[in-house]
């Protein structure tokens, strides 16, 4: 179920990088709230990239299409970290994961 994310997991991770990459630059509440959208936007792409893989594997129908790709992976993410509590785990980790991309990257 889960193939799709486990495939894109590198190249989410490699977005998030990026995305990361003048972090060091922001102000204290604004370094929390991008570590905390990267989180829900990872979690999102991976989600998506799961839906995907159903879709073309013929697990779900085209119809639902929007469904897979967009507003299942939308639910889950909220729902998967918000309603499950694992965003108190995840975003200290998702803030220390930004603060040391963003040092390396100032390193460069």
């Amino acid at each position: 179920m889960f193939a799709g994310g486990l495939v894109a997991a590198p190249l989410i991770g490699m977005l998030v990088g990026l995305l990361s990459r003048k972090f060091s630059w922001l102000g204290q509440s604004a370094r929390i709230a991008v570590a905390l959208g990267n989180l829900y936007l990872a979690v999102w792409l991976f989600l998506m990239a799961a839906g995907i893989v159903r879709l073309l594997g013929g697990e779900v129908g085209w119809a639902q299409a929007f469904e897979a790709l967009v507003s299942d992976p939308i639910v889950g993410a909220v729902l998967g970290l918000t309603y499950t509590g694992f965003f108190i785990l995840l975003w200290p980790l998702s803030y220390v994961n930004h603060t040391l991309i963003g040092r390396a990257w100032n390193h460069l």
